[in-house]
């Protein structure tokens, strides 16, 4: 859905029983004609009209993503309410999706998936300002865009060469009157249009040729369900609020989360920046204080060009870190490149990987003397330690607290182990011993000596 829109110029050529013949423009200044049915561009008219009078709606939109021969689809939904001027809600239950949520004062932008983090900035004047991307769908932008006819008859974005109207049909009980377009490079679009004083739209298929000697093609749909419109939402739909261990970082700024595997000391720190749109990880087996082995993926929007992406591997130290980057990464990647120079070194050069290593040291020594809680004696497993806010793992200070979670082979249980060292280089301490189930509760809890 990135192809360059068409802007539809209503001029009329000529005008016949079963349709008009309309010219409209690419970006790109060529010309194609269009033929517009007369009672279809009255309906997306219509549906224009209905959204811009409401004073408020809600319900769900289901999107079902699907490549021919490939099921099932992906399946995810977005809740919606928008209350005038500007009072909305953006949910999903797709931790990859953003949420939105606007109180008339405050706007938050949740973002689960990059670090469990969270944005706030001033509302805008009207939630039409707000959605400038495809955050929860086509159906969901066009109700919101300030100009959603030519949204539509651009045909959301891809270019429309034609346009009919196919009659009514039943769609999920509610009878439709049913639109289908002709969109540039073998797109057909499908639109179904509720009939009577609500004409919303309440089904969109996008369908997409993949190869045209194979008959390949992929299909977007969308369907709204629980349309609600001009009804009482009560307030705390609008307030966002923020869940366990979200994070509030500084619109703009970088937000970070590292996690560190105790026993090999690899850190892996991954920056998100949503103004400059990229999405950074590295991970660094660190041996000791001074050599690292470092790998660095990063996916950076460049500008209006499509999404960038570059790896790099290398094994250096730290003063030659930012020479070999530049050197691999070009001169393309100055976003990247700031992060590396500002937010890397610092995270690879942090002095918490030693002590989160010792600390698994010592709960080793404990499981082979058998005296690990829980463990017995030369049994394997898989260590972590929670992922922390980047802010959290500089400067370790005394005394020294740490929580292992511990899962042993075959195990669908947790075992969590809180150990102390009250001084550096001074003798660790088992502070707790305790289980948990899938659920997160206490199963058992050991005494520690």
């Amino acid at each position: 859905m990135n192809s360059k829109p068409l802007l539809v110029l209503a001029l009329v050529l000529s005008a016949g029983l079963f349709g008009l013949s309309n010219l409209a423009w690419c970006a790109d200044g060529s010309a194609i004609n269009a033929s517009i049915s007369p009672q279809a561009e009255m309906l997306v008219r219509q549906v224009a009209d209905y959204y811009q009078n409401l004073t408020s709606f809600q319900g769900t939109n289901s999107i079902y993503s699907q490549s021919s021969g490939h099921v099932p689809p992906f399946v995810y939904q977005k809740q919606f309410a928008f209350l005038r001027p500007n009072k909305f809600s953006i949910s999903a239950e797709n931790k990859y999706n953003s949420w939105l949520f606007c109180d008339g004062t405050y706007l938050w932008e949740y973002n689960p998936s990059y670090f469990n983090s969270y944005t706030k900035t001033p509302a805008p004047a009207r939630f039409e300002d707000a959605i400038t991307n495809w955050l929860g769908g086509e159906l969901l932008h066009v109700m919101v865009d300030p100009d959603r006819y030519h949204y539509i008859m651009n045909g959301f974005r891809l270019g429309m060469a034609a346009l009919k109207y196919d009659g009514e049909e039943v769609v999920a009980g509610v009878t439709c009157h049913h639109l289908s377009m002709e969109a540039p490079q073998g797109r057909a679009i499908g639109l179904w249009v509720a009939t009577g004083a609500s004409p919303y739209i309440l089904k969109l298929t996008i369908r997409s040729p993949i190869s045209a000697s194979t008959n390949q093609f992929t299909q977007h749909t969308e369907i709204i369900s629980g349309w609600k419109t001009n009804k009482q939402i009560p307030e705390r739909q609008f307030t966002f609020v923020p869940p366990a261990g979200a994070i509030e970082h500084p619109p703009g700024a970088d937000a970070v989360e590292t996690s560190v595997d105790p026993r090999t000391r690899q850190t892996t720190t991954r920056f998100y920046n949503p103004a400059s749109h990229a999405d950074n990880n590295v991970a660094a087996n660190q041996a000791d204080g001074t050599n690292a082995s470092i790998e660095i993926s990063s996916n950076v929007m460049l500008g209006s060009n499509p999404l960038g992406k570059v790896s790099v591997k290398m094994a250096s130290d730290y003063s030659n870190v930012m020479s070999a980057a530049k050197e691999l990464l070009g001169t393309n990647y100055a976003p990247a490149l700031a992060a590396i120079q500002t937010n890397y070194l610092p995270a690879l050069a942090n002095s918490y990987n030693s002590e989160f290593g010792a600390a698994a040291d010592f709960l080793h020594d404990l499981k082979e003397r058998g005296d690990l809680p829980g463990v017995p004696k030369g049994s394997h497993g898989n260590a972590t330690i929670d992922k922390m806010p980047f802010s959290e793992i500089q400067n370790p200070t005394y005394p020294f607290i740490v929580t292992i979670n511990l899962v042993l082979t075959g195990d669908s249980l947790t075992n969590h182990y809180t150990v102390v060292r009250p001084a550096k280089d001074a003798p660790w301490h088992l502070q707790k011993a305790w289980r948990t189930g899938a659920d997160g509760q206490t199963a058992v809890e050991w005494p520690t000596k």
